[in-house]
């Protein structure tokens, strides 16, 4: 069986071997992009392996050194393993097999310890989307949760192809949301996802936080999203089942609150009175409100139809998705 405490069996491929610069140099950009700590940074310092500062190693010299530092380390045999085997998956061999595999293999690292280290060098490496699916698998205990989705949050917004992700990562391993910065970065990816899912999340939390989550619910909804999801996801805001205390949240946030200088704040909380039929309220909102026609209903045509008694949602849900969009 491979001996890891020697340097020569371990890179029998090439003794000599040093990373490319290219190699050294992708390192260092990936470590600035997330915010100066590789995972393997983190993992170093999980296993008390004080040596991350040699991580890329510039020289042979240095890769020795942090061979070293890591077969020396107190801490488990596959752990020592495993991070060689995530500092060989740099190192490139003139034979088929990849060092890496056949370190791998010659040390029968366990599968799971494996997985983990493969999808925490996709994430050193930006790989996002084969990082996630590495670090979802079944097998393995969750590393790093918090830290790998807020890493997800941050690369993989709403705007990118791989908003996906996040929510993945967060629904598969349950990552604890364990600070107020992650929770309302994850609220907001969510709810740029589904105002109902992120409704309903607001609701699993205690007060004051559900109350922050939910006042951060409406103003993603009616000024955070892209103008061509804006105005469906203010009607669906607006045919939300909220309970008497919501109600009251939603009124004093729009009216009163931080969401007054909101678009169309006012009109909304008059779209929603009309919607669970609060037709007095609406009424003598609506004396003071006008603007445009659209689709052939106006402010003024809805007034008329509370007086009337004919005051629907359909025509509130036309005029308001108009106002949603900054056009009435």
């Amino acid at each position: 069986m491979l001996d890891i405490n020697d340097f020569n069996q371990v890179f029998d491929f090439d003794p000599d071997c040093t990373y490319s610069q290219s190699t050294q140099n992708g390192i260092v950009r990936n470590r600035r992009a997330l915010d100066n700590k590789l995972f393997f940074d983190r993992l170093l310092d999980r296993l008390n392996v004080k040596s991350s500062h040699l991580y890329p190693p510039h020289t042979n010299s240095d890769l020795r050194e942090l061979h070293h530092q890591i077969i020396s380390s107190q801490t488990a045999e596959h752990h020592r393993q495993s991070l060689l085997f995530y500092i060989l998956k740099d190192c490139k061999s003139p034979e088929p097999t990849e060092p890496a595999d056949a370190f791998a293999k010659d040390c029968h690292l366990p599968e799971k310890y494996r997985l983990a280290i493969d999808g925490l060098w996709a994430l050193d490496r930006l790989q996002f989307r084969i990082a996630t699916t590495l670090l979802t698998s079944p097998l393995l205990t969750p590393t790093f949760p918090s830290d790998i989705l807020r890493t997800l949050l941050t690369h993989c917004g709403p705007s990118t192809p791989d908003a996906d992700l996040p929510l993945a990562y967060y629904h598969t391993v349950s990552a604890p949301l364990n600070s107020d910065p992650l929770l309302r970065a994850f609220f907001d990816h969510l709810t740029h996802s589904s105002i109902t899912d992120a409704f309903f999340f607001s609701r699993r939390h205690p007060e004051p936080t559900r109350r922050m989550l939910f006042e951060g619910l409406i103003e993603t909804a009616l000024a955070h999203l892209p103008s061509s999801k804006r105005a469906d996801a203010a009607i669906e805001l607006l045919n939300l089942p909220f309970s008497p205390e919501e109600e009251v949240w939603f009124e004093t946030f729009l009216l009163e609150g931080k969401g007054r200088s909101l678009h169309g704040a006012r009109d909304a909380v008059v779209a929603r009175w009309i919607a669970v039929g609060k037709i007095a309220e609406a009424w003598e909102a609506t004396r003071n409100m006008s603007g445009r026609r659209y689709e052939g209903v106006s402010w003024e045509g809805i007034r008329e139809g509370l007086e009337r008694g004919l005051g629907g949602r359909g025509e509130v849900g036309r005029v308001w998705r108009a106002e949603a969009m900054g056009g009435v």
